[in-house]
Parts: C-alpha cells; sequence; structure tokens
C-alpha cells in the first residue's frame, strides 16, 4: 500500500483477512488408475452419478476439522458405468489407492484427494439340462453341430469372465439328446424353444450375478417285438402278428425275449401243424436295453414231419399172406397234414 504522509495527521492502516477453509476430493479409478464415472452404490442404499473428476466430500470447511465421516459417506462399493460394467470396490488396503490420501484424516490448507480403487466384476452364465419333473440330467450330449459332449447333473458353464451387460449365448450347447449312463435316452420338449419355464433366455445380456439357462427333456420310449416264421420265411398261422415284449417302455430298460411265452421250443398251430424251435437261426438280440430305434427278435421254427402206416390182419389177429408188411400211406409228411382213407377188403390168395 501507497501513500503520502500528512503533517500533524496520523494515519491508520488497516489489513483484512479471511479464515482459510480447505477441500476433500474423492475419486474412484480401476486398477490401472484410470478414472471411473457411472452410478456409485453409496452406504445407506443411496447412489449417486460420479464423474471421471470424483466428487467433492468436503468442501470449504475449517483446517483441522475432521474429515472422516464425509469420506466415509462417499465410499462407493461399486460403480456401474454407462455402458453397464460393474466394477467393486477392491478389499487391498481397505480399497484406498497407494497414492491416496488417506481415507481418515484432517482438512489441510491444501486440497486433499481421497482416491477409492475398483475392479471390474466379471460373471457367467451355466447351461443345466433337466428332465420333466425338473430333475437333473448327467450323460453324453448331442449339441447342434452333431458333435457330442459330457455334462454332469452341474451342467456346463460355457460364458466365464464376462463383463456384466455384454452380450451372451449358449444356443451352441442346446443338446437336441442326452443318453445317460444307464441308456435312457432324452429328447429336448418342442416347447418353449426347449427351455425349462422361468429359465434365462438362450441369448441376452450377462449379469452381474450368474444366471443359468435350462433346457427341459422328455424321456424317450421304445418298442422291441417278436416275430415268428418257418424256415421258409413264411409266417406261422396263429403267429402272424409280431408279439409286444416292450411296448413304450422306457429307453434304458433291461429287455427279455428268450421266455416261453415269447420264446416257445414248440408251437402247435390250431390246424395241427407242428413246428420245432431252430435256435441258431434266431435274428436279432434276445437280451438288452429298449433303445430308441425299435428294435425285434425272429425266431425261426421247422415244419416237424411224420409217418402214418397201414398194416392188416384178419379178425383173429393174424396177418394177412401177402400183406404181412405194412405199407406206407404218409412218409415224411407234414405234420397236420389232412388224410382220410375209406374202407377196403382184402382177399387172402
Amino acid at each position: 500500500m501507497e501513500g503520502q504522509v500528512v503533517a500533524g495527521k496520523t494515519l491508520e492502516v488497516t489489513y483484512v483477512y479471511e479464515e482459510v477453509k480447505g477441500n476433500v476430493l474423492v475419486k474412484y479409478v480401476d486398477e490401472k488408475g484410470t478414472p471411473l464415472a457411472g452410478t456409485a452404490s453409496l452406504p445407506g442404499d443411496t447412489t449417486e452419478t460420479v464423474t471421471a473428476d470424483g466428487v467433492k466430500a468436503v468442501t470449504e470447511a475449517e483446517l483441522g476439522s475432521s474429515y472422516d465421516n464425509k469420506v466415509a459417506e462417499k465410499k462407493a462399493t461399486k460403480i456401474t458405468t454407462a455402458d453397464g460394467k460393474v466394477y467393486a470396490l477392491v478389499t487391498e488396503n481397505n480399497g484406498v489407492y497407494n497414492t491416496s490420501a488417506p481415507e481418515t484424516g484432517t482438512v489441510t490448507e491444501a486440497d486433499q484427494v481421497v482416491t477409492f480403487v475398483y475392479k471390474e466384476k466379471k460373471s457367467a452364465v451355466n447351461v443345466k439340462y433337466v428332465d420333466k419333473a425338473g430333475q437333473p440330467i448327467a450323460g453324453t450330449a448331442t449339441m447342434p453341430n452333431n458333435s457330442t459332449e459330457e455334462v454332469t447333473v452341474d451342467g456346463l458353464k460355457p460364458v466365464t469372465d464376462a463383463s456384466v451387460n455384454s452380450d451372451y449365448t449358449v444356443s451352441d450347447k442346446k443338446a437336441s439328446k442326452i443318453t445317460t449312463a444307464d441308456g435312457k435316452v432324452y429328447r429336448l420338449i418342442a416347447e418353449r424353444d426347449g427351455l425349462l419355464d422361468g429359465s434365462k433366455p438362450a441369448s441376452g445380456k450377462v449379469e452381474e450375478n450368474e444366471i443359468t439357462v435350462t433346457y427341459q427333456y422328455e424321456l424317450v420310449t421304445g418298442d422291441v417285438t417278436v416275430t415268428y416264421k418257418d424256415t421258409e420265411g413264411n409266417k406261422i398261422e396263429g403267429y402272424e402278428t409280431p408279439k409286444d415284449a416292450e411296448k413304450d417302455a422306457s429307453t434304458g430298460k433291461d429287455f427279455n425275449t428268450a421266455t416261453e411265452a415269447l420264446k416257445p421250443s414248440k408251437i402247435t398251430t390250431p390246424s395241427g401243424k407242428v413246428y420245432n424251435l431252430v435256435p441258431e437261426r434266431t435274428e436279432g438280440t434276445e437280451s438288452g436295453k429298449v433303445t430308441e430305434t425299435p428294435q425285434n427278435v425272429t425266431y425261426v421254427y421247422k415244419l416237424a414231419k411224420g409217418d402214418v402206416t397201414v398194416t392188416y390182419k384178419d379178425t383173429e389177429g393174424n396177418k394177412i399172406e401177402g400183406y404181412e408188411t405194412p405199407k406206407d400211406a404218409e412218409k415224411d409228411a407234414p405234420t397236420g397234414k389232412r388224410l382220410q382213407y375209406s374202407n377196403r377188403s382184402v382177399e387172402t390168395k
């Protein structure tokens, strides 16, 4: 300040001072130190929009006053960016960045910056396979490209370490059928594009918490029939219609056609023909498991043959001269052949 001294007059010079105040800023960065902006989830279940410049926790506060509580109120547990990515506060060093001012302290003349560090939260998408009752299925899955993949009751995890809100699709894990270790076959249901009611969609956005896409399957049934024919390939009377060994039975169920009801050693037809089983001519597998593809077992029988002879005697039971040797009425004739003979008299010579 400048001026002139005036004779006989006392001059006063007054200086005016204002109290110095201090500020504390809170910033949010990722593990590389890159500033984060978005919606911050704060204590007390509140949210606040933060920019890359951070937020002011303390403004124009007295020097030496504590900023502990104000900074604590701005210590976000997570930050969701505009593109949907989620960053969670790290646990190391209580979440404070290595070049940060301490999260507790007092206001100073120089502005202070408390910086919290966050790690991007990654998520996953699971795929599970269940039956009509909602029970998990494990086995060999036939995938869309006709390849096979083993699945457990826990299913598969085709999407891992994915950014939240990124796109996902698991349609390549949509198995058309699953065959279990015991031979059961499950086929994808037609309703809801094969999805269990309430399942997450086959394509969508990765969520903050892991999600599960669940496909549903129905148990496939199968048939086992038994047919009968003679050694000439002809049907056998009374056995023209195949018999059901298993009808609409669960795939994987054990079957056996070698029973007396299905595999008789001898067949006598209504017309009297007799057929004997020819075991070595059996076609098909007599025992095994019911499969998705119908199975058939064919038993082959040989027509039995017989002889008819005619003998001659008098009323006293004596042989008749010239007719001592029986005559063949039928020799190796098919069983069941209808024969008719008329009475005749024989004259001795």
